[in-house]
């Protein structure tokens, strides 16, 4: 098996429990929120918007465990996070989506399609250009 497949298969695993923990125990999710996101919005708003992120995470788990645009859904996942960060802060609780963060950067950069892969490490595969250059000789 891959590490590109143990990789997507724990991310999806953890989005499956944590959507799961969030049906089950919104309030508590409710309370990890940083003040400022408590002073933002009505309460409503936020029990509404700890639901859908359930939802996100259940849905983002599913689509972890298949192999579809993965890079895509390494990306999100990573975005997500960034958000959950920005929301809750760094605590006792979250300090482990720092972790789920990073590897869900490194599994976009390894299902990244290998032709783009290269040119985000600064590596050049035969192009248009070098094949232009090639047959003038």
């Amino acid at each position: 098996m891959q590490s590109r497949t143990l990789l997507r298969f724990g991310l999806a695993l953890t989005y499956l429990g944590m959507g799961t923990m969030i049906f089950l125990y919104p309030g508590h999710f409710l309370s990890l929120l940083l003040p400022w996101v408590h002073d933002l919005v009505s309460p409503e708003w936020l029990t509404w918007s700890i639901i859908t992120t359930g939802i996100f995470d259940v849905a983002l788990g599913i689509w972890l465990l298949t192999p579809l645009a993965t890079w895509i859904a390494g990306l999100v996942s990573a975005l997500h996070l960034l958000q959950v960060l920005a929301t809750t802060g760094i605590n006792i609780e979250t300090v482990r989506d720092i972790g789920l963060l990073f590897a869900s950067i490194v599994l976009t950069m390894l299902a990244h399609p290998p032709h783009n892969r290269d040119r985000l490490h600064g590596k050049h595969s035969l192009g248009l250009h070098e094949h232009v250059r090639d047959s003038g000789k």
